[in-house]
């Protein structure tokens, strides 16, 4: 129980005086400064997302062992639209990623593809966020900046530097699924390793892995490869780590860190609206079914993992309706692709979900006050690549 309440403290470090001489090693500063993004900090209602860079090599790695049609099978019987495998920065649900990797390491027959996946991510995955996380100086501050942005990345997401059983443990939190997570928990590992050898080096090694999965004995599997103990049934991923460990400095060249990039960066790239929840999170989600054309409450709340009535009463609470979140999320789908594409009006009204031309020419005059035509010309191109997920975090 000492381990479990600490966990859940409001310092990123958990009791920060019993780490002794080592803290004054590092920037204290860091650590007493910063919030973290631990459990019971999140949005009450918030739908669980993720940024599609976290599937990594996955679409590559199965196409290359199951080909092109069972890799849209997978994505599709999670109802994702194959195309986000393109679109690295938008968010989709948090569910449907442990699905789609789960179903693909069952369809392979692999235990170990959640590896396969994380060791070609460890240390060059995740965007602004995971560049601004590695180019802190020391361990203790990057732990520092990973637990306090993570919600850059998974909206729900927490992770911890806590004190357990008397050790250190660098811990991403389980988030409940009611579907099988190994394959997605297994993916973690490499990249968490990866994490830390930027700091101690390209050898090192924990003494043992955690992961939040029952044994099984495809576990041996893992700990064959991995070369230390896997312990199950923890309240996430994590690796140990001595509190001298945190005052390692970063053996990755500046060089390599492809520029700065600051907090305020990515902030802003994972801020929505003020909108309440769950309308922040489901702008998201409608937004990511409009790539196919898609606008239905039915298929949004299937997605979301909630029922049409169940969704319908949290945004009601909220002083929402499905509509004006779907309105929401085609304004600014519209918004870009009139100014980034050269689509014609029809194709972005077919891309929008409406079935007539003048259904979107009526509600664009509704949102901006003029025709997309006229807005077109009045606003010009823009020559920046689209970024749809920026307005819909």
């Amino acid at each position: 129980m000492r381990g479990r309440s600490q966990q859940l403290n409001n310092s990123p470090i958990a009791n920060e005086r019993e780490l002794g001489p080592q803290l004054t090693q590092i920037d204290k500063k860091t650590f007493s400064s910063v919030r973290p993004n631990g459990m019971e900090t999140r949005p009450t209602g918030a739908i669980g997302l993720v940024r599609a860079n976290g599937f990594g090599p996955l679409p590559n790695l199965f196409e290359e062992r199951a080909g092109e049609a069972a890799l849209w099978r997978m994505f599709e019987g999670a109802g994702l639209p194959a195309d986000v495998t393109g679109l690295p920065d938008i968010p989709i649900p948090f569910r449907s990623m442990v699905n789609i990797i789960g179903r693909c390491g069952l369809y392979l027959d692999d235990r170990t593809f959640g590896l396969d996946i994380g060791e070609q991510m460890a240390g060059k995955a995740f965007g602004r966020w995971g560049q601004y996380t590695i180019s802190a100086l020391t361990l203790g501050t990057a732990i520092a900046r990973l637990s306090t942005t993570v919600s850059a990345h998974h909206n729900q997401g927490t992770v911890r530097l806590v004190r357990d059983e008397e050790r250190l443990i660098l811990r991403n939190f389980d988030r409940p699924v009611d579907i099988d997570r190994r394959h997605h928990s297994d993916h973690l590992i490499p990249i968490l390793l990866g994490f830390c050898r930027i700091y101690l080096g390209e050898d090192w090694l924990p003494e043992w892995i955690e992961v939040g999965y029952p044994h099984d004995p495809g576990v041996l599997l893992l700990e064959e490869r991995l070369g230390v103990p896997v312990h199950c049934g923890k309240p996430g991923v994590g690796v140990p780590l001595a509190g001298a460990d945190l005052a390692q400095v970063r053996l990755l060249p500046d060089h390599a860190l492809n520029g700065p990039v600051t907090f305020r960066e990515v902030v802003a790239d994972s801020v929505m609206r003020d909108a309440p929840e769950p309308a922040r999170s489901l702008s998201a989600l409608v937004s990511l079914r409009l790539l196919d054309g898609r606008s239905d409450i039915e298929g949004a709340a299937q997605l979301a993992g909630l029922g049409v009535q169940t969704l319908q009463r949290r945004l009601r609470e909220k002083g929402y309706s499905y509509r004006e979140v779907v309105d929401a999320a085609r304004r600014e789908r519209a918004i870009a692709m009139l100014l980034e594409t050269d689509l014609s009006l029809v194709q972005i009204a077919v891309a929008l979900g409406y079935q007539e031309h003048s259904g979107f020419t009526r509600a664009f005059k509704r949102w901006v006050g003029v025709s997309p035509s006229e807005f077109r010309s009045i606003c010009g191109r823009s020559p920046r690549t689209p970024r749809l997920s920026d307005a819909n975090w």
